[in-house]
């Protein structure tokens, strides 16, 4: 049979074109229907869906059923039977864990009864402001309305963001509950689920069963929140949209400050406004002060809160004064009126406390900060007696009373009349006084300064210059009012942190307990300082410039040039400089507790404690610039040129400076020499004092100091004579006569070396015949004395001591002697060796 045939059998049947090419094309279409599916939905936390393939067993991949509805070609997943009792359980337990909890609906609810709460409020302050833009306002209530919205806004910010969570968890839980629901119902229509049984039927029936309660609780739930939200969102809408009127009117207003806003009161009609609205005083009073206290009765748990802080404050005050009465006398004072301490720091953290309290409400709060304010103020000797305390708190009444009126424009312009005049009687009495109290001459121009500043308000008010009467009037009063609150806060909290820092625990610190008092000192510096801040913030926000003083201050330090990628401002320049300062405070801080508390009680090898402090103060320094070059906006990828400028400069004219620099580095890591060796270097002989980056410096025997660069001490020969063990060897040479017992003069040296109480006994004095010289037998006596520094007076001492025990003994210390022989002798010359 031919080779051909028989392959050709061999091959079986041949397949025709067509069905290869039909053959390809079902495979890619295949493909790009598989591709083209969508991928299983992502599912919630506690939701089960199907498993990915991937997620599949390697055995159960062979077994797994098809994934699609007969009929339809949609991507529909079911579960085997034999996970459904399991697929069951886990998807009880996600219902479970989605479920809103008490503390969500608590929350929930809570939002929704403050919403309705604050409802009224936001009415009346969105009325005010209507009526505040359409009318001529000073700037600086209009300010009190912008802080008042800009508070309200920011709290229903956070209801909006608690509410829209919520929402978009809740309805990701429902679809996923709707994909759950697909799955099940595909799961009990699958004949291989019918044919396992009536507990698998049972178990997807419980499983349908869940879902749709679930379906039926998350649905009312997430449309209740749905509507909550859109409650908050209409109300932060209309407060943005008054916060922004007042914004604009007080950008107008402050440019109008110098532009009567009223006509003066020589002009008539004032009075008869004036009686006209006198009948109508109390009753604003009384809806001003209802409105106030509506606040309280509403929600009685903030104030509660501030209660209960201000007795957690007063017994923690308390016990600080008890404990500072029983100390030693060389203590500090036990904290002035710990009581009155504890009310006054709960009462300024009104804003803190009362997030949705009324402006009016924190101003009474300000008012009843001012008993406990002056309690602190009168328990120190001052200038400011209770005449003028009484005085300002009066005039804090009239000027909050002065905002009560402000519907009835006559009324409020009286009572700023008399505000003005009881400031200007509170003021010339505070002039008087302080020169008789021997107060500086600055608080002196200081008081003239404000009876001037009142005085110009007063006329003002007069005139019709409402807007600037309004800012000196109440810029001053609230700065009165706020520098009483800050230094009774400071002279009260002063003691507090001195007994902290006299507390036994910080007592333990070495570095605190070095100079007390220059540590008291420094506290109270830091106080006061912090105080004459907050001091200034508080009154640039109480008259209404905090804004434009922040702005200024941004547009101030972000002045500056750019040179093509580099740019500098005034802010860079100042963060870098800051953050250098910084680094050198960290650095001295650490290297002072080190020193101070930490070698102390480590006992660590002598020249150590030298190098931590250097290497951890290099590394800080190191740290610190490349946070300022952070800080100031450099990256090091800009400073290539000035880094391989500095490079040549090394290399050509900064050699010397570099190789001193790695030299003490390198000498203080072998640590060759340290501070308080005793060294001879290049001649001179004395003991390390300082060791820097560039140079150590050698205190002489005689007083001088000898500065040697670290580079020397690399490449030079140095002595060290403490290097071992921190001792030094004495050799001290002498010369006894011939004739001398040796062995006598030998037991009087070691006798003369143990005697001594700075000798060491291990190693042992030693005491040797060196040579037979010329005059006499040389001896020698070598000794080990214990601390370096004392090797010239441990020498001198012994050699005192050598010599008294020679002189008992009889031994003589020989002079240099020499033997001179003469000899005379005829020379007899040869003739003619010389001529005449």
């Amino acid at each position: 049979m031919p080779l051909g045939r028989e392959r050709g059998r061999r091959r079986g049947p041949q397949v025709p074109a067509w069905a290869r090419l039909a053959l390809v094309v079902l495979v890619v279409g295949s493909g790009a229907v598989a591709a083209a599916e969508p991928a299983d939905p992502k599912p919630l936390a506690g939701v089960p869906t199907s498993p990915s393939p991937s997620a599949a067993p390697a055995d159960a991949a062979a077994d797994a059923p098809p994934e699609r509805a007969p009929g339809e070609g949609a991507h529909v997943v079911w579960i085997r039977p034999e996970e459904v009792a399991v697929r069951a359980d886990g998807l009880l337990r996600g219902l479970e864990g989605t479920a809103p909890g008490a503390a969500v609906r608590a929350a929930v609810a809570r939002v929704e009864q403050d919403l309705g709460a604050l409802a009224p409020d936001l009415e009346g302050l969105i009325q005010n402001t209507r009526v505040a833009v359409a009318r001529s306002t000073p700037f600086v209530e209009l300010d009190d309305l912008r802080r008042e919205l800009a508070a309200a806004d920011a709290t229903l910010g956070g209801w909006e963001a608690t509410l829209v969570a919520e929402a978009k968890r809740v309805s990701e839980a429902l679809d996923d509950i709707m994909r759950a629901r697909v799955m099940w119902l595909e799961t009990r229509a699958r004949p291989e689920t019918v044919a396992a049984g009536a507990a698998v039927a049972r178990r997807v029936g419980e499983a349908l069963a869940a879902l749709d309660e679930a379906a039926a609780t998350f649905q009312p739930w997430r449309n209740q929140v749905l509507a909550i939200s859109d409650r908050v969102l209409d109300r932060r809408a209309a407060v943005a949209r008054a916060l922004k009127r007042v914004q604009e009117a007080a950008a107008t207003e402050w440019m109008n400050l110098f532009v009567p806003g009223r006509p003066p009161l020589w002009q008539g009609g004032f009075a008869s406004q004036l009686r006209s609205e006198l009948p109508r005083v109390p009753a604003q009073i009384v809806a001003y002060g209802r409105g106030t206290f509506a606040y309280v009765a509403r929600d009685v748990r903030p104030l509660g809160l501030q209660i209960l802080v201000a007795a957690i404050l007063m017994a923690v005050f308390r016990r600080s004064a008890a404990r500072a009465g029983t100390g030693p006398a060389e203590r500090a004072a036990p904290p002035r009126r710990p009581y009155a301490l504890a009310w006054l720091l709960a009462l300024l953290a009104t804003p803190w406390l009362h997030p949705l309290s009324p402006q009016r409400f924190r101003q009474l709060m300000a008012i009843g900060a001012l008993i406990p304010a002056s309690r602190l103020t009168l328990s120190t000797s001052g200038p400011v007696g209770v005449a003028e305390l009484a005085s300002l708190f009066v005039l804090l009444f009239f000027d909050r009373l002065t905002l009560a009126l402000a519907p009835l424009p006559a009324a409020a312009r009286a009572s700023a009349l008399l505000t003005a005049v009881l400031g200007l009687v509170l003021a010339s009495q505070l002039a008087r006084r302080v020169p008789s109290h021997g107060g500086p001459s600055r608080s002196g121009r200081l008081a003239h300064l404000v009876l001037g500043a009142l005085a110009v308000a007063l006329a003002a008010e007069i005139g019709g210059w409402d807007h600037l009467a309004a800012f000196l009037g109440r810029g001053i009063i609230a700065g009165a009012v706020i520098a009483v609150f800050v230094y009774a806060a400071v002279i009260g909290l002063e003691p507090l942190v001195v007994d902290a820092l006299e507390s036994p625990l910080v007592q333990q610190s070495r570095m605190l307990t070095s100079n007390p008092s220059a540590l008291r000192r420094r506290v109270r510096s830091v106080l006061r300082g912090l105080g004459a801040l907050l001091w200034l913030g508080l009154v640039l926000r109480a008259v209404g410039l905090h804004a434009a003083a922040v702005a200024g201050l941004q547009a101030v330090l972000a002045a500056g040039v750019s040179v093509g990628a580099l740019s500098i401002s005034v802010g860079t320049v100042l963060a870098f400089v800051l953050t250098l300062v910084a680094a050198m405070l960290l650095a001295r801080t650490a290297t002072g507790v080190l020193e101070a508390d930490v070698y102390p009680r480590a006992s660590l090898p002598r020249g150590v404690p030298v190098v931590l402090s250097t290497l951890v103060r290099y590394a800080v320094y190191s740290l610190g610039f490349l946070c300022a070059l952070a800080a100031a906006g450099i990256e090091l990828s800009q400073l290539t040129i000035l880094l391989g400028g500095l490079g040549v400069g090394i290399g050509l004219g900064l050699q010397r400076v570099a190789a001193n620099y790695i030299s003490g580095i390198t000498i203080l890591l072998d640590r060759s020499v340290s501070l308080g060796d005793v060294v001879t270097v290049d001649g001179f002989h004395g003991e390390v004092t300082k060791m820097t980056s560039r140079c150590i410096i050698v205190r002489g025997t005689d007083g001088t100091n000898g500065i040697i660069p670290n580079e020397t001490l690399i490449t030079s020969k140095v002595i060290n004579h403490s290097y071992f063990r921190g001792r030094a060897l004495l050799r001290l040479p002498v010369q006894v006569a011939y004739g001398t017992d040796l062995e006598t003069a030998l037991r009087l040296l070691l006798e003369a070396a143990t005697a001594h109480a700075n000798v060491l006994g291990d190693p042992a004095p030693a005491a040797v015949v060196n040579a037979f010289a010329d005059s006499g037998i040389n001896l020698e006596l070598q000794a080990w004395a214990e601390n370096p520094q004392q090797k010239l007076a441990v020498q001198t001492e012994l050699h005192l001591a050598m010599y008294r025990s020679f002189a008992a003994n009889g031994i003589e210390i020989p002079f240099p002697q020499r033997d001179i022989r003469i000899v005379n002798e005829t020379k007899v010359f040869p003739p003619g060796l010389y001529k005449d």
